[in-house]
């Protein structure tokens, strides 16, 4: 499996046109048969030609599904994101903006969250953080040249980020006087943070040529490819697979129903004994959220190590299952992704159910799955049951910043498997949806802070959150992601473990950031269970007080 990591561009390109190449071939044929130019000779009485023309006429209809649904998606534009109090987007933008900068820069005063844009220095235009700042924030535009965006091009952007509008829906005449004032005032209010952090005042006016370079995910034209029904098929057939593998080895599947008929499922193993013993003497339990990914089989490496593993049959474990960004199509939730609030109640009805809140809870994240332990960070911090938290590849942290959006979508890809991603995961009609309609920075995005908030002093937070980094990840922003954390108080336990020659974290715990020189994303859960990565994530779940 590594080398899938690794694949030269052309077989990448081969493997992706053989599987995008179904629909039009199977409209090839449907066209052709419609108006009798291709032909068979006993076309009632031969199985094979009626199955040369079944089959493409099913991949002719489900390609009709796809349509459909996408035009409908695309229609509902912002309707589905949380629209959040002006002044908790103005602090929040303000936090945003505050980081990566030194201990004694006076940006942002923290002690007075409610100053006004006064109050915020502005750096020299040649100052390196007014350099950086700009070079990263055009990617926002599409990596374009800092001085072609002007003003109104970065109202434009604005008004999307912050409030997930176009600056006609705030500006309009019709609108509420108070709200459009209280909108229009944070606009110019993050207009003037923006230039006073980028070092220079923009332009007048707007630049039509950046019209469509603007990156405004929800408003943006879904990011979209057709796929053959035979892709979903095997799809979900392989995560039936290995759903059932993981059933014979003791797990049960079910789902929360308290709060909706249509709650979140979940796969849960419990010792037999485990309900008898002591509160003091159980062992606690994993809850595990995956990414985006191509079924549970992308994840087969990681759930057949937990099936198998000793330690694993001694500890509850429950794997949330979340259809919308796993290409399960033939579940109600392909298309209808559990919001943080129904997704978080439904996580506190699994732990109050099963008396997890008296033994308190470890928390998994992959990718996209870190940001569910985000909202379950923030929704039980004041518990305190939280333990302990391992976040793989996540993309929770910095989403202010355009790396995980621009490289998601926008980007050019560079090599074999940024092209994987772009057509398996990106542009699939369940994902698209999820990601482009229904993200919302403000609700997704993670603070250390937070993460501290969860524990009760700052040992325990040190040596019970761990966050491993691939270095050549081609999602997040790795280093920076790994450089924002160091700032905010977490400690390098491991760097650069390299090639199969591991090395073992110096102390006697498990927390920190692992930094996994060469590695890509995904890359330590998807490949062999004997390699470097997958060890850190081991090390992680094995680990036990």
């Amino acid at each position: 499996m590594t080398s899938l990591f690794h694949l030269p561009d052309w077989i990448s390109l081969v493997l992706i046109w053989s599987i995008w190449s179904i629909v039009p071939f199977s409209w090839s044929i449907v066209i052709l048969r419609v108006f009798g130019i291709l032909k068979t000779s006993n076309p009632s009485s031969s199985l094979n030609s009626n199955l040369f023309y079944i089959l493409p006429l099913l991949e002719v209809v489900f390609s009709i599904y796809q349509f459909y649904s996408i035009l409908i998606i695309q229609s509902k534009s912002n309707k589905n994101l949380i629209h959040h109090p002006i002044d908790f987007i103005r602090s929040t933008f303000e936090q945003a903006l505050a980081n990566h900068l030194p201990v004694q820069s006076s940006f942002f005063d923290s002690e007075n969250p409610n100053q006004n844009a006064q109050g915020f220095q502005s750096f020299p235009f040649d100052h390196p953080i007014a350099i950086e700042f700009r070079s990263h924030q055009a990617l926002w535009f599409k990596n374009c040249d800092w001085n072609d965006i002007k003003r109104d091009n970065m109202i434009e952007w604005l008004a999307w980020s912050l409030l997930d509008l176009k600056p006609n829906q705030i500006f309009a005449k019709h609108n509420q006087i108070d709200l459009q004032k209280s909108q229009s005032d944070l606009l110019f209010h993050a207009l003037d943070l923006i230039e006073k952090r980028a070092g220079c005042k923009f332009k007048s006016g707007y630049n039509p040529k950046l019209s469509n370079q603007s990156i405004r995910l929800s408003i943006d034209p879904i990011q979209f490819q057709f796929r053959p029904f035979a892709f979903y098929l095997f799809s979900s057939l392989s995560t039936l697979w290995v759903k059932n593998n993981l059933i014979k080895t003791g797990f049960k599947y079910l789902q929360c129903t308290k709060r909706s008929n249509d709650g979140l499922k979940y796969l849960i193993r419990k010792p037999s004994n485990w309900n008898h013993l002591n509160i003091h003497q159980r062992p606690r339990p994993i809850i595990i959220f995956h990414g985006l990914a191509f079924g549970l089989l992308q994840y087969y490496v990681l759930m057949n190590y937990l099936a198998h593993s000793t330690w694993a049959k001694k500890r509850p474990i429950i794997i949330a299952i979340q259809p919308s960004i796993s290409q399960e199509i033939f579940s109600s939730q392909h298309l209808k992704p559990l919001k943080k609030e129904s997704l978080t109640a439904d996580i506190l009805q699994l732990i109050e159910g099963e008396g997890f809140d008296k033994t308190g809870i470890d928390l998994f994240g992959h990718s996209k799955g870190s940001i569910v332990v985000g909202w379950l960070v923030k929704a039980l911090s004041e518990k305190k049951i939280i333990k302990r938290i391992c976040l793989v590849d996540p993309v929770c942290f910095c989403l202010w910043e355009p790396h995980v959006c621009y490289n998601f979508l926008y980007s050019k890809p560079k090599n074999g498997i940024e092209r994987l991603i772009r057509y398996f995961l990106s542009s699939e009609l369940g994902i698209a949806n999820d990601i482009q309609k229904n993200f919302d920075w403000i609700t997704n995005v993670l603070w250390p802070s937070e993460i501290r908030n969860c524990f009760e002093n700052e040992q325990d937070f040190q040596n019970n959150v761990k966050v491993i980094l691939a270095e050549e990840d081609s999602i997040l922003n790795a280093n920076r992601v790994k450089d924002y954390l160091v700032e905010n108080g977490m400690k390098l336990k491991l760097i650069k473990a390299k090639k199969g020659h591991y090395q073992d974290i110096s102390d006697q715990e498990n927390g920190g950031i692992v930094f996994l020189e060469g590695y890509r994303h995904g890359q330590s859960l998807i490949e062999s269970a004997s390699t470097v990565g997958f060890k850190q994530v081991k090390n992680w779940f094995e680990f036990d007080k």
